[in-house]
C-alpha cells in the first residue's frame, strides 16, 4: 500500500504573512482559505490543523498588525508627550504600510491580545498626567481620529501632483477657471494678482505636503492638550 505523501509543515506565522501578502495584491475581501494554500503551495484542508475558520485567520492578521504597533520593552520615552507621539508615529505608519485597510475595511469588531496591548499602551501614555481615565481617553481617541485621518486622507488625496500628474492639472485648472469667475473672496485674497495661479498653486502644495506635514499637525493638538492639562494643573511636577 502507498503511504500517503507528508503534510507540508506550516505554522500560524506562515500562514497569517500569506494572508497578509494576499490582503495588499488583492485587497482583504479577497483573502480565502484556498488563496492562502495556494500561495503556500499547500492544501487546503492542511490549513485547519492550524486555523480553524476563515474568522479565525482575520482574527489572526488583526493580531499580526497590531503587533506592529506595540512598543517593543524599554523603547517607550519618559515624557507623556514622547510617548503619545511615538505610539501616533508608529500606529500610521501600520496605516500607510497596508493601505487596503483603508481601501477595503473589514466591517468585524475584533479585540485581540495585540490590539489589548495596544490599547494598554496607550492609556499609559497618559499614566503620569492628574486626570480622570474618561479624559485620557478622549484624548488618545482624538489623536487615533487624527492619526486616522491623515492616512486616510493620504491615501485618498497624497501626493496626487506626483503621483496623477494629469487629474492634479485638470484640478488646477478647474480651480483657476472658478475663482477667477468671483463668488470664492477667500480663495481670491490666497493668490496675488503679480504670480501666476499656477505656481502659487504648485508652491503651496508643495509645502502642504512635505514629509514633516503629520508631525507639524501632531504637535498642533498636542500643544491643544497641553494648554487644557496646564489649565486643569493636571501636569506631572517638572512639566
Amino acid at each position: 500500500m502507498a503511504s500517503k505523501p507528508d503534510r507540508k509543515r506550516l505554522s500560524r506565522e506562515e500562514i497569517v504573512q500569506a494572508a497578509l501578502e494576499i490582503a495588499e495584491e488583492q485587497g482583504i475581501r479577497n483573502v480565502s482559505m484556498r488563496k492562502v494554500a495556494r500561495h503556500l503551495d499547500a492544501g487546503t484542508m492542511s490549513l485547519y490543523h492550524y486555523v480553524r475558520t476563515k474568522d479565525d485567520l482575520l482574527a489572526l492578521m488583526d493580531d499580526a498588525i497590531m503587533g506592529e504597533i506595540v512598543i517593543p520593552e524599554g523603547e517607550m520615552p519618559d515624557d507623556w508627550r514622547g510617548r503619545v507621539t511615538l505610539i501616533a508615529k508608529m500606529s500610521l505608519a501600520a496605516w500607510m504600510k497596508r493601505p487596503w485597510l483603508i481601501d477595503e475595511q473589514d466591517e468585524e469588531f475584533r479585540i485581540t491580545e495585540n490590539a489589548l496591548r495596544h490599547m494598554d499602551q496607550t492609556i499609559g501614555a497618559l499614566d503620569d498626567l492628574d486626570v480622570s481615565a474618561s479624559l485620557k481617553f478622549e484624548i488618545m481617541s482624538q489623536v487615533d481620529d487624527y492619526v486616522f485621518g491623515f492616512a486616510v486622507r493620504e491615501r485618498k488625496v497624497g501626493h496626487i501632483k506626483d503621483t496623477d500628474p494629469e487629474r492634479f492639472e485638470e484640478a488646477t485648472d478647474f480651480v483657476e477657471a472658478r475663482v477667477r469667475d468671483g463668488g470664492y473672496p477667500s480663495l481670491e485674497r490666497m493668490f496675488v494678482s503679480d504670480r501666476s495661479f499656477e505656481e502659487q498653486w504648485l508652491e503651496m502644495f508643495d509645502e502642504i505636503y512635505d514629509e514633516s506635514r503629520f508631525d507639524r499637525g501632531l504637535d498642533r493638538l498636542l500643544d491643544g492638550v497641553e494648554a487644557e492639562l496646564k489649565r486643569l494643573g493636571a501636569l506631572p511636577v517638572g512639566s
